[in-house]
């Protein structure tokens, strides 16, 4: 968009017209010109100085939070920030659609570290490139575990399936006149089809001997939260301990089950 500004910066050193994005904020009414001289804007050198202040204190706390290993903080608590995210977003719709992407920015810290990239601020557009990376590795891991246990799943469940179709013919068989085997087994020994434990469904070799080197705890997350289909606020409540337990738990089991399978 072509405008014109008019007056001088108090801060001459500030980079203000690399930081507004003009034509985003005058379009959503937040910068409003002081003349339209043939259809040109002209907007005052104050009120773009403003905005890249507030911009500059924005950015400044969002790297603050980014730098956390948690926050509270969200997007919508930086609104000229907010608005280019928004803006971005709006303008890559294929982007956003995308699961991959859309599960990256299902973190705040990811929205974050987006917004200090396209700001081209320090060396932020490399770190998202590095963590992105890291995202795109982990969710097809993931993915991969979840497609080999549900389908390890449904093949046992076959098997306890057909065990049990075997054991019912067997038990129904008679021993004596009006007694059948099953009659004279106690009701817990009857039936074995309740699944056992996680690495019951396991046959990669490799996966089961990495399995087997997690900690009690993460076997137990991983069990309920893949294969039993429980959310993570389910499994703190079974487990007694908290949700952000419960989620760092599992990451770093996959972790070091990526890292195992890799042959770390």
């Amino acid at each position: 968009m072509l405008y014109e500004v008019r007056g001088s910066y108090h801060y001459p050193d500030l980079p203000t017209e690399n930081l507004v994005d003009v034509s985003l904020y005058y379009s959503k009414n937040i910068l409003v010109p002081i003349e339209i001289k043939s259809e040109r804007p002209i907007f005052n050198a104050l009120d773009l100085e403003e905005l890249a202040l507030t911009i500059v204190d924005e950015r400044r706390e969002i790297e603050n939070e980014f730098k956390k290993k948690s926050t509270k903080k969200k997007m919508s608590n930086f609104h000229l920030l907010n608005i280019r995210y928004l803006a971005y977003l709006e303008g890559n719709e294929r982007h956003a659609k995308n699961r991959i992407f859309s599960s990256f920015l299902d973190d705040v810290q990811h929205q974050f570290l987006l917004v200090l990239s396209l700001l081209s601020y320090k060396n932020y557009p490399l770190v998202l490139d590095d963590v992105f990376r890291q995202h795109y590795f982990e969710y097809r891991f993931i993915s991969y575990l979840t497609t080999y246990f549900y389908y390890e799943s449904v093949k046992y469940d076959k098997n306890i399936r057909r065990r049990n179709e075997r054991e019912t013919a067997t038990l129904d068989s008679s021993i004596e006149e009006g007694l059948t085997l099953k009659d004279s087994i106690p009701a817990n020994e009857k039936s074995s089809s309740s699944r056992e434990t996680f690495k019951d469904l396991l046959t990669n070799d490799l996966l089961i001997e990495s399995f087997k080197i997690l900690s009690n705890q993460q076997q137990s997350i991983l069990n309920y939260y893949y294969v039993k289909g429980y959310k993570e606020r389910e499994i703190s409540d079974l487990l007694d301990i908290s949700q952000q337990a419960v989620s760092k738990a599992k990451r770093k089991a996959i972790e070091k089950l990526k890292k195992l399978m890799k042959g770390g």
